[in-house]
């Protein structure tokens, strides 16, 4: 399993977000997006700046964030919050995937200190990327719903 083969091959710290990692957390996600070639991708780009936005009001938003580090540096990250008093919502998840389970190890560590209070972790949407669906499903989820997008011609 990834998360025993993660824990048996780095030595890694978890450490939830204050509002001192900031800077580095945005430069972490902006180093994740270079990577990836997502620079002038839309939704990529749209993506990284509500993950910026989010950061950079951190505090005022009340979000819960988590990140791992590997040799004191940055890997992975994530950011979440309360929906209601049963779901918990992750809204974003990302890390370097050059460490093998550091998605699935920085997903346990943050339910784990966020979400334990909850009964149900909302994990968003796939946004039709097959990976991405697949891993999600990995979790067995209790329900999914079906998303639509309703454009209107002007």
């Amino acid at each position: 399993n990834f998360i025993k083969r993660f824990n048996e091959k780095y030595k890694y710290e978890y450490k939830r977000i204050t509002k001192d990692d900031i800077e580095k957390c945005i430069f972490f996600e902006e180093e994740w997006c270079l990577n990836r070639d997502c620079f002038g991708i839309e939704g990529l780009e749209k993506e990284r700046k509500a993950i910026k936005d989010m950061l950079v009001n951190f505090e005022y938003l009340k979000i819960k964030g988590g990140m791992l580090t590997i040799n004191n540096k940055i890997e992975a990250v994530t950011l979440g919050e309360a929906l209601n008093k049963e779901t918990f919502v992750v809204h974003i998840e990302k890390a370097n995937s050059d460490y093998i389970g550091s998605y699935q190890v920085i997903n346990q560590m943050f339910c784990s200190a966020e979400a334990v209070n909850y009964k149900y972790v909302n994990r968003e949407q796939d946004l039709g990327i097959p990976g991405l669906r697949n891993s999600k499903e990995s979790y067995h989820p209790h329900k999914m719903i079906k998303k639509y997008t309703l454009a209107l011609n002007q």
